[in-house]
Parts: structure tokens; C-alpha cells; sequence
């Protein structure tokens, strides 16, 4: 270590001595006074060789971003969700309540993407690329041997989760090429196809219709040449490293048409070749997919070996990075799209983030004849509001009218997450703003117990279970509107409140 140490000195010396005159050289000027101190000891030449004289040393010169394994293999550093910190420390009580709200929000997104006709909801997790390789890791990042990564998978619902790691495990002592590369932190084709037929089986216990591609792949799949990846770059060695692609190339050669989805504008007409994470709605249709079916893709670069596969199994793929999808994008996709599936890729370092913490928009439409009611309420009380002659009929009087339905029984919110009201307001209007708040045998009426949505003229069907504490609520007995807007509505009718379910 002691040499190496001293090596290193004697690199840098050397640098800094050559560094003004090699800029110099090739420079701006070649006047001394024209040059600034910071410009004369810009190093960006030199950090190439730098990179690579580090990485025979086994020393990341972007610690933060790229760690030097074993046998050429590297790693992403702590930048990236503690890639390495977190998985050596193991799993904490944090992880635990992290993977638990990372439950809880999938089982509601499922219920919500349900209420808007999807059949089928998955989340594929791409297992990180030392946590399928862990022995090539630098000794003192070795992982705990309860990694984070249990908290997850040990908690996830099977019909929700496609976790790919046992498959990737087997299939790294079957194969005699890696299923992830070298230099860079993604799976390859090969193991973005185990993940692929992972996800296959899943769907294909629910929807034994869907036909899945079906292709041996060999124990010895061939491979090319490839430059350096993504953690080459970081080191600056991009260049002077190497790597293998393994050629996945079976459905190439089926056309799919590109097309911007909120334009409709067509992109390009090609071959079926992988495609990268799409920051804005990117269509892609293949006419000789296997089934004519529409999917909503989610996804980051973890998916994008994996857009072959989905092009050659769906007809109608829209996909997005999911990092920029918000309630206007979900609102614009089930207006004009509509889609058969929902399906999420994501690396396992990002399984965590907010994003998949967070519950879904609140889901209106008219209500469905799927709707079953548990329960209805009847007006017994009212602020700001006279009665007028007519059934249900009303005039606002103030400035924070309200109406105070009581249930004919207490119901448990969770089981009760379809809410249907009947609205007409005198100016016929589409869009009448409420708020919702709710009483139970142990508390009345808060602000803790609210949320807010947009009526529609007449009947509005309202998916209660993106709102945690609806969902948390036991024994609800009475549900109270306000007219956030009374000047635009001051003429309404109003008729009985439900509860209950959409059976799907």
C-alpha cells in the first residue's frame, strides 16, 4: 500500500508540472497574460489517464458515483440511493416502515387503476447489479446478510410483485455469461429477458388469454464486443475498458411505429430495437404483436432491454419514465387511452422513493352499474344553506354552506371506498368544488379527516381509497359536503349519498 501511496504522489507531481504547458500548447493564446491561473491547471486532459492509472490501483476517482470491484467489475456508489452504505448496514426499523407504506400504496394503486377498467396491475423490480453479484464487490463493501432488499420482497403481494432475483440467481450459474454488465450498473438483454418471462408467468395465472413469446435461449448466448458502460464513464475510462453485449435480437425484425402520444405525430417506422426511458407519453405500436392489447409501461432504464420483449407481446405499449408522471398525466391517459395493463419497471434502488410511497390522484367518473351500495345517508343538518320548495332543492345563505348526511348504519371505510353523489347545481355547470369530511363513533367532524374533488352535474362516483385517512377510518357514521364555492352554485338539488363498493 505504502508504494502505491507514493506512486500516486509521484503522479500528481508530475501532472501539475506538465499540466499549464500542455494547456498552454493547445490553448487560447499563446500569451502568457492572457491566461488565468484556473485555466492553466484545468486537468480535464489528464483525467482519462488519471482514471485509468487509478482503477489498476483499485481507486474510484468518483467515489460518490463508481466503485472499483473485482475482476473488472463496477459498481454504483452511494449517490444512488446508498447503494453501498445502505446495503452493508442491512435492514433498519426505517426500511421496515418504508416497506410497509411501499405495500400499502401498491395494493391501493391496483384498487384505483381497477376502478378505471384496468384487468391486470405489476410492478417488475430489477434486483441492483451487486445485489445479484455481490462477490465481486471490494471487500469492505461487502453486504449485511439481511439486506434492505428483504424488506421489500418479504412483504410484497406475488399478485402485485414480479421479483426476478431467485430466476437471476439460478440462472447465473446456468449461463457462461453475466446477466448484467461489467462496466455499467443495468442488466443486459439476456437478463432483462428472465425478468420479462418472470413477469409472463404472473400475468399468465390471471390471463390465461395473454399469449407470451416463447424462445430457448442458449447456455452459451453469443456475445459482441462493447464499449465501456455507464460506471466507465464516471471513472473516465470509457474509452479503454471493454465489455460484452449479449445479442437478444429474436424480435428485431418486427416493425413498430413510434408516435408521439399527446400530438399523435409519427415519430419514426423501424425495427423492434431497445428503447430508452421516455421522459414525456412516447406510443409505440406493433401490429404483429401477439395480442392486441393495451399497456401503460412505467418504466426507467431498467426497462429499456426489456422493450423489445413488450413490443413483440403488446399491440399498443405507451411508455413513460415514471419519475414525471403526476394526477394531470393519470387524468389525460385513462381519458384518451384507456389501457388493458399497467405495468412498472423499476430498479431496486428506486423501489423505495417517494413515488412508490405515494397514494394515486382521487378517481372520479359517473358511477358504474358494477356500484353496490352498503349504506346510504340522508340530509339532517345543514349550515349556510335554506330549504326551497322541491325535493332535495336549496339555496346557498352564506358563506360556508354545508349539508350533514347521516348513514342509515356505520360502515367500515376501507370496505366502503366507492362514495356517489347526486349533484345539480341552477347555473349547469360541469364542475362543482366540494369538500368531504367525515364523522365515526369517536370523533366528529376535522380537518384530519377531510379531502377536497370536483363534482360533476348530476351523478359523481368517487374512489375514496387514495385518501390514507379514509382508509384508516373505522366505524364512519355521518359524511358532511361543503360548497367551497356558494356564489357559483347558489341554486342546487341535492339527492341521497352512497357508499359502497365497485365490484370489479
Amino acid at each position: 500500500m505504502k508504494k502505491k501511496v507514493l506512486a500516486l504522489l509521484a503522479l500528481v507531481s508530475l501532472i501539475m508540472l506538465v499540466a499549464p504547458l500542455v494547456n498552454f500548447s493547445s490553448g487560447k493564446s499563446k500569451h502568457w497574460s492572457d491566461w488565468q491561473e484556473s485555466e492553466l491547471y484545468n486537468l480535464d486532459f489528464v483525467l482519462p489517464v488519471l482514471g485509468g492509472f487509478y482503477y489498476l490501483l483499485g481507486i474510484s476517482i468518483a467515489p460518490e458515483q463508481v466503485v472499483i470491484g473485482k475482476e473488472g467489475w463496477l459498481y454504483l456508489g452511494d449517490v444512488y440511493g446508498g447503494s453501498i452504505t445502505n446495503k452493508r448496514i442491512g435492514v433498519t426499523p426505517q426500511d421496515e416502515v418504508v416497506a410497509a407504506k411501499v405495500m400499502g400504496a401498491a395494493a391501493v394503486w391496483d384498487k384505483w387503476f381497477k376502478h378505471h377498467g384496468v384487468k391486470e396491475y405489476r410492478i417488475i423490480i430489477g434486483p441492483d447489479k451487486d445485489t445479484v453479484y455481490p462477490e465481486f464487490l471490494p471487500d469492505w463493501a461487502k453486504p449485511s446478510s439481511n439486506p434492505t432488499f428483504d424488506a421489500l420482497v418479504n412483504k410484497a403481494d406475488s399478485k402485485l410483485f414480479v421479483n426476478g432475483l431467485g430466476a437471476l440467481r439460478e440462472a447465473k450459474q446456468k449461463y457462461d455469461v453475466p446477466l448484467y454488465f461489467k462496466t455499467d450498473h443495468h442488466w443486459n438483454g439476456l437478463g432483462g429477458w428472465l425478468a420479462f418471462n418472470e413477469l409472463a408467468e404472473s400475468l399468465s395465472r390471471a390471463r390465461p388469454d395473454l399469449i407470451f413469446p416463447s424462445v430457448e435461449v442458449s447456455d452459451h448466448p453469443k456475445v459482441v464486443p462493447w464499449a465501456g458502460g455507464d460506471l466507465a464513464k464516471f471513472q473516465r475510462v470509457r474509452s479503454l475498458l471493454k465489455d460484452q453485449y449479449v445479442e437478444m435480437d429474436m424480435f428485431a425484425s418486427l416493425p413498430i411505429e413510434q408516435y408521439d402520444f399527446n400530438s399523435g405525430r409519427l415519430i419514426s417506422v423501424g425495427s423492434n430495437l431497445e428503447l430508452g426511458a421516455p421522459d414525456k407519453p412516447l406510443m409505440v405500436k406493433s401490429v404483429k404483436a401477439l395480442n392486441n392489447k393495451k399497456v401503460l409501461w412505467l418504466r426507467d432504464s431498467f426497462g429499456s432491454v426489456m422493450s423489445p420483449y413488450m413490443m413483440a407481446t403488446f399491440s399498443d405499449v405507451l411508455q413513460m419514465h415514471y419519475g414525471v408522471a403526476n394526477s394531470e398525466f393519470y387524468s389525460h391517459i385513462f381519458e384518451k387511452f384507456n389501457p388493458d395493463y399497467v405495468i412498472v419497471t423499476v430498479a431496486e434502488r428506486n423501489s423505495r422513493i417517494d413515488y412508490f410511497q405515494a397514494f394515486p390522484p382521487l378517481s372520479l367518473s359517473r358511477p358504474k352499474e358494477t356500484f353496490v351500495s352498503h349504506t346510504r345517508g340522508e340530509v339532517v343538518a345543514k349550515k349556510d344553506i335554506t330549504v326551497m320548495e322541491g325535493d332535495g332543492a336549496y339555496r346557498t345563505a352564506g358563506e360556508n354552506p354545508y349539508l350533514v348526511f347521516k348513514l342509515q348504519k356505520p360502515i367500515k371505510a376501507k370496505l366502503s371506498e366507492q362514495l356517489v353523489v347526486d349533484l345539480k347545481c341552477d347555473n349547469g355547470t360541469d364542475q362543482v368544488p366540494v369538500q368531504m369530511f367525515w364523522r365515526t363513533n369517536n370523533s366528529d367532524f376535522s380537518e384530519d379527516r377531510r379531502f377536497r374533488f370536483i363534482a360533476y352535474q348530476g351523478l359523481t362516483s368517487v374512489n375514496l381509497s387514495s385518501a390514507a385517512s379514509w382508509v384508516e377510518s373505522e366505524d364512519v357514521t355521518a359524511v358532511r359536503i361543503d360548497f367551497e364555492s356558494p356564489g357559483g352554485c347558489s341554486k342546487l338539488t341535492v339527492g341521497p349519498l352512497k357508499l359502497g363498493i365497485n365490484k370489479l
